[in-house]
């Protein structure tokens, strides 16, 4: 019976073990699925501008080199927006100051800071290598250092609105991070510089819409094809003190990859007008899923304050994007009570982006 007993217990013991192993595995392999983040900018990098990747070879753009075998090795490039910016950096400055005989860290400076209050004038991008594909002969310096053949190395983005890094890309590639010529970028990645273009170009947009501002950003991939797209929300701003019939409008323009190219849709009637007198936020976040994304917003007036949620979805086969559903949640202020709704293609049909009005919905 004594015997029994032990036998029982070591049971209990080796099922409780292996279950809190198996646990302990589970909560392994989900700490893989975590993405490290990186901040390029902290100070701790302490990277330094440059113009120049070698002695002999000038950038095109203004960079900023760290290296530390033990960390890693990456650049971070400024790529100008405007055509008088490029022709600055790449023409002008090379001309203005001698780079043969300039004190790097003096360059460092001079670059510094014409760049830390102008992150706006310039589409950013990082190219990151892990130390564990850095080889070296001798000591640790840009001029030995070298890639091993199977080199993983990741681009970053930075979004200036949402001001973090975002990965875009992995390259599987020997090519070390300083890159002079900056249509590197502009050819590998045509969506960050298509509403560029499109602002400057005063033919195509009114002087009313030059005056948007960019809200929001968001980097995902909408159709699913392993390259990055963008979403842009814009909207206007009151100058002065607003008067009653003043209102603020708002447009959402979506960069969709399509094969080496690129798609733009363009809606300027999915978010409501915010006039003055508006009890709620207006808009407020667009939230990305897969193939779907929903803009949201919150608009008040007469008691009652609406939430909104405007959802598209990406179709693959037609290559276009779709009303998907729209639905909102009305809560009255005096009572608190909520009233919820939901509109799908079975009701409103089928809705292409850029010929939804939310007029037609209310």
């Amino acid at each position: 019976m004594q015997l029994n007993k032990i036998l029982f217990i070591c049971l209990i013991f080796l099922f409780a073990c292996k279950g809190d192993a198996q646990e302990n595995k589970n909560i392994k392999k989900d700490s893989k699925l975590v993405e490290k983040t990186y901040n390029f900018f902290d100070k701790k990098y302490e990277a330094k501008y440059s113009m120049v990747v070698d002695e002999s070879t000038p950038t095109d753009h203004p960079i900023q080199t760290f290296l530390d075998c033990n960390d890693s090795y990456f650049t971070i490039h400024y790529v100008p927006k405007s055509p008088e910016l490029k022709a600055f950096w790449s023409e002008d400055y090379l001309n203005i100051y001698d780079i043969d005989n300039l004190d790097s860290d003096k360059e460092s400076i001079e670059i510094g800071k014409k760049i830390d209050n102008n992150l706006t004038d310039y589409v950013i991008f990082c190219y990151y290598v892990p130390s564990k594909f850095l080889k070296t002969n001798s000591v640790c310096s840009e001029e030995s250092v070298y890639l091993d053949d199977k080199t993983d190395a990741k681009i970053y983005y930075y979004s200036p609105q949402e001001k973090k890094w975002n990965q875009i890309s992995n390259e599987k590639s020997s090519i070390l991070p300083k890159i002079p010529d900056s249509k590197y970028f502009i050819n590998k990645f045509p969506n960050f510089f298509k509403t560029e273009k499109l602002v400057q170009n005063s033919s195509i947009l009114s002087q009313k819409e030059q005056s948007y501002k960019i809200l929001l950003e968001k980097i995902v991939d909408i159709n699913q094809d392993g390259k990055m797209d963008k979403i842009l929300v814009y909207g206007t701003e009151w100058k002065n003190q607003p008067e009653p019939s003043d209102f603020k409008t708002y447009k959402i323009v979506i960069n969709l990859s399509n094969n080496n190219s690129f798609r733009t849709f363009t809606n300027n009637k999915i978010i409501e007008p915010y006039y003055p007198n508006n009890v709620a936020s207006g808009f407020s976040d667009v939230k990305v899923k897969d193939s779907y994304f929903t803009i949201e917003q919150a608009n008040g007036g007469g008691g009652s304050i609406v939430n909104s949620f405007t959802t598209f979805k990406y179709n693959k086969q037609k290559n276009e994007i779709y009303l998907y559903k729209y639905s909102t949640i009305t809560i009255q202020q005096s009572s608190g009570d909520e009233e919820t709704s939901e509109l799908t293609t079975k009701n409103f049909g089928i809705i292409p982006f850029e010929s939804f009005d939310i007029e037609n919905l209310n």
